[in-house]
């Protein structure tokens, strides 16, 4: 919350970077303030053919984009399935049978 409290001070005070690196999921948030200028015009087709769709979805809030993420990463999780079997405890077998982080 530190940095969206700042960046949302330094927007509102009218002194806002020129360039900065957002989480993806933040993205909406910084469109829908009117806080960010869509690069849509500024890059060929054939550019952003070289990313991933998921990432210019990504980036992308109401059919403009706004960001194209450069350090995507996927997380995992290694349990001892042997250890997880003897506890008794259930592995989630998808995502809406997933264990909750709360």
């Amino acid at each position: 919350a530190p940095l969206r409290d700042s960046l949302l001070q330094s927007f509102t005070s009218g002194n806002a970077p020129d360039i900065l690196s957002l989480d993806g999921p933040d993205v909406p948030y910084w469109a829908y303030m009117n806080s960010l200028l869509p690069f849509d015009g500024y890059m060929d087709s054939s550019f952003l053919s070289s990313f991933l769709s998921p990432i210019v979805t990504q980036g992308t809030y109401q059919g403009k984009l706004y960001h194209l993420g450069y350090t995507e990463s996927t997380l995992c999780i290694l349990y001892n399935k042997e250890l997880f079997h003897s506890l008794g405890i259930r592995i989630p077998t998808s995502a809406e049978d997933a264990w909750s982080w709360g």
